[in-house]
């Protein structure tokens, strides 16, 4: 994909999709490399709800996100979403490389993922009211 002129960062968020893709659907040991996608996605998911929550000042839970400034806050935050993703994604064992960059990009696109998500699904509910079910 570099090659042809597509950025750097796409072609690494690509290559990290079709790896999840391939893990979903691999033949051996399926019960295993669903568990670890799964994992790793519902962990970041969870805490970065979590660290969002500290960071609002609605819970002081998450240790590495001082009670300072919000500068400090805004870098403890953002050391913990590369960090603690890149220390799960070592359970991908061969595939550790697309889960870094799966974990890191989920936990800091986190929120945009879930209000794109909640737009979607909005738009699906609006769309069966209108069309029905599909034929």
């Amino acid at each position: 994909m570099e090659h042809l002129g597509t950025g750097k960062v796409r072609s690494w968020l690509m290559w990290a999709a079709v790896t999840m893709a391939t893990m979903w659907r691999m033949p051996t040991q399926r019960w295993y490399w669903r568990s670890v996608l799964i994992g790793l996605l519902a962990a970041v998911a969870m805490i970065g709800g979590l660290a969002t929550a500290d960071l609002l000042g609605v819970w002081d839970v998450v240790p590495w996100i001082p009670e300072s400034s919000l500068g400090l806050e805004l870098v403890g935050g953002a050391a913990g979403a590369f960090v603690i993703p890149a220390l799960l994604a070592l359970s991908w064992r061969r595939f550790a490389g697309a889960g870094i960059i799966v974990g890191v990009a989920l936990a800091f696109l986190l929120h945009v993922t879930v209000v794109i998500a909640m737009i979607y699904a909005l738009y699906w509910v609006v769309e069966r009211i209108v069309s029905g079910a599909p034929d």
